[in-house]
């Protein structure tokens, strides 16, 4: 199978390395370079034009036929001719999601295997093998499957239930797509990976797959999605995947060593996935919490992981929004993010800059018109801001003018425009400085929305989120505050939104993490702002969360980041081995 030219490729790639490396370690090099190369070779001999079959030799169908067998459950797979070479033929989800899976054939002899090509978007994978001694002819595909007329008799083989033994199951094709088929055949669990033919021809058109159970809804009675009779509560649909169009680009070569790992990965997500929907149906919250948290350094690796099968990365991601959706519930934040957090912040070297405590900038009170008193009785001609009479301090006022004191300023005459010193501790704001490794591990945490707030992208970088809008410039811009790890900018007003009194950016290691808007409290706008977020960000499953909340005076527009809350909780219970702490 090896061709000189190979052999010689091989042998100076291992003089390249050098004589430093040791004997063990030379072999172990020698043969990753075989095995990388031989991959090259059969993809190429995937495409290629295959031999003409022998018109006088039939395959025999059951000495084609595999059993996948593994530590989690079995499937089918089979034996067939891809382009020039031998391979074998199965479900993604039965060769990569089984652990420790062994292929034999209905004599019971098992089956090494050489490369394993993952399909990219479909649940198939393709390996090649080294043929038994005297073995028969191997399967081939309809070259066409769109060309099938569409109710032609199909059979679909395997091993039904993970029984061992081979079943034979006749029907239908109900439908055809450009990556799978939809058919009549009694597929059941262990079927997955077991060939679909066509009539008596001997061709194979796909390979079990999956099947759908749905409930019957009105609207599907007296058809075939309408179960088997009136009176049926459920409909069940069985597909197989098409392989007779795959091209090179469909097609990802795996890596072995990398390919265990993953399956290990894999099974892990699942088992967590299953133990967190039977806590849910036994209605034990405790339970479910505990369990989760027992797992988080686990799902932190996993989640770190760069996945090579793209099939198990799409599985994996499905099991991650399985696990985001459960944490939401639990209202326990985002668990994996938090672990990761957590992991950086307790071996970061982390120390305190003293931040001078900022003065309270102050504006006229537009009640009161600055007089700190609001008057009743006779008008002065002097008029304020907003139409209000404005009196000024030490006048002269008339007998019959009534005053009380402004509730907005206190009597000051004066209103704060911004909180950036309201804390009632006397010490001063501090601001925690951390090494550029932790925080470029923090950036690489607060990942980017696919959707914007407001305009804003939260995950964007400081630069990018306010050069966004030409609206934010120096101008506008009330305060500046750092406080622990939070760098906070508020302005006067909003670009969007016209009755927004303020708008606060809020970004962490030059990140936006958060966006707020103060907006005047009113009924109607109430009512606006909640229909917005149920249209716009209901279910959104993005990076951040949109919160609405107000008293008598203000609505407040409230977008956060995922990461925002888990850090602002670390930020408040610094690690304990930091000598620079206070």
């Amino acid at each position: 199978m090896c061709s000189r030219k190979f052999l010689s490729r091989i042998c100076l790639a291992v003089m390249s390395i050098g004589l430093s490396i040791q004997a063990e370690d030379l072999k172990a090099y020698s043969q990753r370079i075989y095995e990388e190369e031989l991959r090259k070779i059969h993809f190429k001999q995937l495409f290629e034009k295959a031999p003409e079959p022998d018109p006088k030799a039939k395959p025999d169908i059951m000495q084609n036929l595999l059993f996948v067998n593994g530590d989690n459950g079995s499937g089918t797979a089979f034996k067939m001719q891809f382009g020039k070479l031998p391979v074998i033929v199965s479900n993604a989800h039965v060769f990569l999601g089984l652990q420790n899976p062994v292929i034999r054939d209905i004599q019971g002899r098992k089956y090494k295997i050489l490369s394993v090509f993952g399909a990219r978007e479909r649940d198939l994978v393709i390996m090649t093998y080294r043929p038994k001694k005297n073995e028969g002819p191997r399967l081939r595909p309809v070259k066409d499957v769109s060309k099938v007329r569409v109710d032609s008799n199909v059979t679909a083989y395997g091993n039904s239930q993970g029984s061992q033994t081979h079943s034979v199951l006749p029907g239908k094709l109900l439908g055809l797509g450009y990556d799978r088929m939809e058919i009549s055949c009694g597929i059941v669990g262990g079927n997955s990976g077991g060939p679909v033919m066509l009539g008596e021809t001997g061709l194979v058109m796909g390979v079990s797959t999956y099947l759908t159970i749905r409930k019957v809804d009105p609207q599907s009675r007296g058809t075939r999605y309408g179960g088997k009779s009136m009176y049926s509560l459920y409909n069940v649909r069985r597909f197989a995947t098409r392989i007779d169009n795959l091209t090179p680009n469909m097609l990802e070569a795996l890596e072995p060593d990398a390919l265990e790992n993953e399956r290990k990965y894999y099974a892990m997500s699942e088992k967590i996935s299953d133990e967190l929907i039977k806590s849910i149906r036994e209605r034990n919250l405790t339970r479910t919490k505990t369990f989760l948290d027992s797992y988080s350094e686990d799902l932190v690796k996993i989640d770190e992981h760069r996945w090579t099968s793209s099939y198990l990365k799409r599985e994996y991601l499905s099991n991650r929004r399985f696990l985001g959706n459960v944490f939401q519930i639990l209202n326990e934040g985002d668990l994996i993010l938090v672990s990761r957090l957590r992991k950086i912040w307790n071996t970061a070297d982390i120390t305190v800059k003293k931040q001078p405590r900022p003065a309270v900038r102050t504006a006229e009170c537009a009640r009161c018109s600055g007089t700190g008193r609001i008057y009743s009785g006779v008008s002065s001609s002097s008029t304020g801001r907003g139409g209000l009479t404005k009196i000024r301090h030490n006048k002269a006022f008339d007998s019959d003018q009534r005053s009380r004191t402004c509730p907005i300023c206190s009597g000051s005459g004066r209103r704060k425009i911004s909180n950036a010193s309201t804390s009632s501790t006397s010490s001063n704001p501090v601001e925690y400085v951390l090494p550029e490794s932790s925080v470029k591990a923090f950036r690489r945490c607060i990942l980017k929305a696919e959707h914007p707030f407001n305009g804003f992208i939260l995950g964007g970088t400081e630069k990018n989120e306010r050069g966004r809008f030409s609206y934010y410039s120096s101008g506008k811009l009330i305060s500046v505050q750092n406080r622990r790890l939070e760098h906070i900018l508020t302005f006067r007003g909003n670009h969007r939104t016209p009755n927004a009194v303020e708008t606060r950016l809020t970004f962490m290691f030059n990140r936006l993490v958060r966006v707020e808007l103060r907006i005047p409290y009113s009924d109607q706008a109430a009512a606006d702002y909640q229909a917005f977020l149920r249209k716009n960000f209901k279910d959104l499953g993005d990076v951040f969360q949109v919160r609405l909340s107000g008293n008598s005076h203000f609505l407040f527009l409230d977008c956060r980041h995922n990461a925002y809350m888990p850090l602002v909780e670390l930020s408040q219970n610094p690690p304990t081995h930091s000598d620079n702490l206070f």
